[in-house]
């Protein structure tokens, strides 16, 4: 009984920190998706990452469409487990000078 309580303890405790940290994010995750952020994920991966190495489309716009869809799942299916935005943030304004790297796995189309 007593491992169960503390699993059940365990569990409230992440659900608390996802949800600060969701709510701890910049207004732009609690806008509805803009006309240019939908026009991204009409965009193929490798088309994407190479608007981004042109400049086209930055990094941190790829960023906040991504994340409003993420945030729209969890509302939906409790799906997100972490909430790193922040980060990816910081990452995405180092992108922005210096494009971004794709594994292969990113270029395959998955059915």
């Amino acid at each position: 009984m007593y491992a169960y309580l503390k699993y059940k303890k365990t569990i409230a405790a992440k659900q608390k920190e996802r949800a600060d940290r969701i709510a701890e994010l910049m207004p732009v995750y609690g806008t509805p998706l803009t006309a240019e952020e939908v026009k991204i994920f009409r965009i193929s991966v490798p088309d994407l990452v190479a608007e981004v190495h042109k400049g086209l489309v930055k990094p941190i716009d790829v960023l906040h469409a991504y994340g409003k869809r993420a945030l729209k799942a969890q509302e939906d299916t409790n799906c997100l487990t972490e909430i790193m935005f922040k980060d990816a943030e910081k990452q995405a304004e180092v992108c922005n000078d210096h494009g971004i790297q794709l594994s292969r796995a990113d270029v395959r189309k998955v059915h």
